[in-house]
């Protein structure tokens, strides 16, 4: 287990802190450095050994973490239970920062109970189990590669912090929207682990769309079969076979909905 840094050292890692840009672009003004100092009270620094887990991925978001000394690396495990590396990091980075959005709450609404199965989930329907019924959740694991210290701060006080600032705003817009792009790219990368194309647009779906909530695709139906790996004509098919399932229903000839969570999730696992 990570061990809490001795207070002699504190000192010495919270003024490296002050120069992430998360803290340095902080107004520099008497009411700016107040803020500062406060969040900074709030940091706890740990020390982790060689392979110890920094977090999991699936785990609620509650802190950010900032790699301050050694090494660290995150992989992603896809739906088929094979582990990507996804990025390594070294001193003074933020570990975490696709996950940046939707700190404010960690249950979206119109989310129906998901059935339990006397059946064991496997791999890819408990990912897309987790996705749908939870929001700010890590998408990655972080371990460290090496002896290495972290701070870790609620992100919670972060956001709320920073918010009575001009700039405030623009930094949390900011990591919203590169916290959405990334997740959207590790997204993609876990179709790469289906092979049916059911599984594909189910998976697509359960990790881009509210259940109950009108829908229409953002591209081409060309375009999304190119994106998820299929052919048109056979996007078009599964699309019409989910609403004959009664998965989807098409309300108009652009607007779609979810109507059966736990059938796109057994699609998924097949």
């Amino acid at each position: 287990m990570a061990n809490k840094m001795n207070e002699r050292n504190r000192k010495y890692y919270l003024t490296a802190l002050e120069n992430h840009p998360l803290f340095a672009l902080l107004p520099k003004s008497k009411h700016g450095q107040e803020a500062k100092d406060r969040l900074l009270s709030q940091v706890v620094l740990h020390e982790y050994a060689k392979d110890e887990i920094i977090f999991l991925q699936h785990d609620v978001v509650a802190n950010l973490y900032f790699l301050l000394a050694g090494e660290a690396v995150c992989h992603r495990q896809l739906p088929s239970g094979q582990e990507c590396l996804i990025a390594n990091y070294q001193t003074l980075s933020l570990i975490n920062e696709s996950v940046l959005w939707d700190w404010q709450h960690f249950a979206p609404k119109n989310i129906p109970p998901i059935i339990k199965s006397d059946k064991k989930p496997d791999i890819a329907s408990k990912h897309s189990a987790l996705l749908i019924k939870q929001g700010g959740i890590h998408q990655l694991t972080a371990t460290a590669k090496e002896k290495s210290i972290v701070a870790s701060l609620s992100v919670q006080a972060y956001f709320k912090s920073i918010e009575q600032f001009e700039l405030g705003g623009l930094i949390t817009w900011f990591c919203e929207c590169i916290s959405k792009r990334l997740y959207h790219h590790l997204i993609s990368s876990d179709l790469l682990a289906f092979v049916q194309a059911k599984s594909k647009l189910g998976y697509y779906l359960l990790t881009h769309y509210n259940h109950g909530v009108p829908f229409c695709f953002q591209c081409s139906q060309k375009q999304l079969a190119s994106q998820i790996g299929l052919r048109p004509e056979t996007l078009s098919r599964t699309l019409k076979d989910f609403i004959e399932l009664g998965l989807i229903v098409k309300q108009d000839k652009h607007h779609y909905m979810i109507c059966d969570i736990q059938g796109l999730l057994d699609i998924v696992s097949q």
